[in-house]
This record gives structure tokens, C-alpha cells and sequence, in this order.
């Protein structure tokens, strides 16, 4: 069994809105990959506790759009955890697991 070195958190924020009777969502390119689009969403730093705010926050950064442009909808949280596992070629061994927290919350804009 292999220890759990690396455990990483982030939180998003799926933003849409209904336009002329159809659902238009936020989605980013992302930096790392040309032609993968994804809702904000970032890493939670040290010292958050509160992983709204940093979905938030990671919002802003990302879009320019500030908590008072959007409204959370109250009870959607959806949590995603994700388990990566790294062989070493050689062994064919597992040597270490990364988990992945996502915490993502849906809200709506005018």
C-alpha cells in the first residue's frame, strides 16, 4: 500500500444564466491546455478554511466577475475526490497516491 504523499484541495463555481430562453455557462481555456475549457475554479491557499470563498475569490481572479454579479444557489454542493495513482516503470509497483478535493457550488447571473 502506498502512503498518500500530496493531497490537494480547490474550489469552482459553475456560473450560467438563461438567455432568450436558453442556459449559457462560464466556461475558461485554460492555460495549460489549448483546446480544455473549465468552469473557474483554483487552488485553496494556505490559511483558507472556507472553501466558498475560495471559489469566490478564484472567480474574480479568473473572470472579473465579484460575488455581488452572481447568486449561489442554496443547497447545490457537489463534491469531487480523485485518486491518482504513480507505478514506477521499472517495478510496475504502486509508489505514491495524490488526492484531489474539488469542491464546486452552481450559482446564477442575470
Amino acid at each position: 500500500m502506498a502512503a498518500v504523499i500530496n493531497e490537494v484541495r480547490a474550489a469552482g463555481i459553475m456560473v450560467f444564466r438563461v438567455l432568450n430562453q436558453k442556459i449559457e455557462y462560464l466556461l475558461l481555456q485554460a492555460s495549460y491546455l489549448g483546446h480544455h475549457w473549465t468552469a473557474p475554479k483554483g487552488h485553496v491557499d494556505p490559511g483558507e478554511t472556507d472553501e466558498l470563498l475560495t471559489a469566490q475569490r478564484e472567480v474574480q481572479e479568473e473572470s472579473g466577475l465579484r460575488p455581488e454579479d452572481y447568486e449561489i444557489i442554496d443547497g447545490f454542493t457537489y463534491t469531487l475526490r480523485v485518486k491518482h495513482n504513480l507505478y514506477l516503470s521499472i517495478t510496475k509497483q504502486r509508489h505514491y497516491q495524490s488526492l484531489r478535493h474539488s469542491y464546486w457550488f452552481l450559482s446564477s447571473t442575470p
